[in-house]
């Protein structure tokens, strides 16, 4: 499974979907994750974001009010080390406009729902390069 020790960190898991985020928390366990943070939109992972400061966010893209690129954009252009903190998009949108947008916002990866504890670990790896 994972090749890297992901005990010490810190994942930020930012879903709308209680069943999004409670497969990730397993997934997340699986890989051996230290600690496992959770958001029900991008209001609240802006809170999470600035109090806990994750290592690394998994974030789905289409949220009500403010969804996942607005707050990509929104960490991107905060005033703060949280800026750099590597973001990968989680989503059923394989839209050549998605891609492309999140291309734009600098993210570190972007996985296609649903996700394997494999496609996970693999992204986490490369977003921490």
């Amino acid at each position: 499974m994972p090749q890297k020790d992901f005990g010490q960190l810190k994942v930020l898991v930012v879903d709308d979907q209680k069943f999004v985020r409670n497969h990730l928390r397993v997934i997340l366990g699986k890989l051996g994750i230290g600690e496992v943070l959770e958001a029900i939109d991008a209001t609240s992972a802006q809170i999470e974001v600035l109090t806990a400061e994750p290592d690394v966010i998994l974030c789905d893209i289409h949220m009500p009010q403010l969804d996942g690129l607005d707050f990509v954009f929104w960490l991107r252009n905060h005033a703060s080390p949280v800026a750099k903190t590597p973001v990968v998009m989680l989503t059923t949108d394989s839209s050549e406009e998605s891609v492309h947008a999140a291309r734009g916002m600098k993210v570190n990866g972007y996985l296609l729902k649903p996700v394997t504890p494999l496609t996970v670990s693999c992204a986490i790896e490369r977003a921490l390069r």
